[in-house]
């Protein structure tokens, strides 16, 4: 669940909804990159790269030990 999370807060932050400035958010990060893609496409991303990597790290983990310990599945 903690992978879900992650992704909610930077969606609502993307779209301005979430956490607001000063705040450091990896939604926050990716909508500022957005105006910088043509000079500096590196701003848009490595927030985006990193939120995926972070995502991704809760989330396999949780799905193997669910698939490990699921008696349903057995």
């Amino acid at each position: 669940m903690v992978g879900s999370f992650i992704g909610a807060e930077a969606t609502l932050a993307f779209l301005g909804i979430g956490l607001k400035q000063p705040v450091v958010s990896w939604g926050s990060s990716i909508s500022e990159g957005q105006r910088y893609i043509r000079d500096s496409p590196y701003i848009l991303f490595l927030p985006c790269a990193f939120l995926i990597t972070a995502v991704v790290s809760f989330v396999m983990p949780g799905e193997a030990i669910r698939e490990a310990l699921d008696p349903k599945l057995r």
